[in-house]
């Protein structure tokens, strides 16, 4: 049997990635903010609109240097908010906790304790249902008026939408 020698792994590019997921922050100030999308194909600029609204502030993985951003954000979506932003993505190739949502996976609700009065069924406040829930924005800030900043642009961003992006609170 001949071995071949395979090549050196590529690094990703840290401008592709979201910095939430490469390096903690440690920012003083955040606020994690729900969104629901509307699942109207035809309002799907709008919703696209909010994205880019938001990505000047988005923060990528690179090295922002020795002082930190005064503000930046992140953006995660659901599983359901995926099929409304990519409804031609097949995301059963994701994990089956991911797409079915973490409620799915009794054995990870125990592991984590999320039974009783912490059970999903419990979660929210009882507002909303989990699967309600298409985005979060993670929003840091280094004092409390840069937070009041980023938090009214994220805002404005849902609000120029005309109701397609509706704020989730619980």
């Amino acid at each position: 049997m001949q071995y071949t020698e395979l090549p050196p792994p590529t690094q990703p590019d840290l401008a592709d990635i979201q910095g939430l997921i490469v390096r903690g922050y440690t920012h003083p100030c955040s606020v994690h903010m729900l969104y629901k999308f509307s699942a109207v194909k035809a309002d799907l600029p709008y919703i696209r609109g909010f994205f880019k609204a938001l990505i000047p502030y988005l923060r990528t993985a690179e090295d922002w240097g020795a002082v930190k951003p005064e503000l930046m954000l992140n953006i995660g979506l659901t599983a359901n908010g995926i099929k409304i932003v990519r409804h031609d993505l097949d995301i059963t190739s994701f994990p089956f906790t991911f797409y079915n949502g973490p409620w799915s996976n009794k054995a990870a609700q125990q592991s984590l304790m999320d039974y009783g009065e912490g059970a999903p069924g419990n979660w929210w406040n009882k507002k909303f249902a989990n699967t309600d829930i298409h985005c979060v924005v993670h929003a840091y800030a280094m004092h409390p008026d840069a937070q009041v900043k980023i938090v009214e642009i994220i805002t404005a961003a849902a609000k120029n939408c005309e109701g397609r992006v509706t704020e989730l609170l619980p």
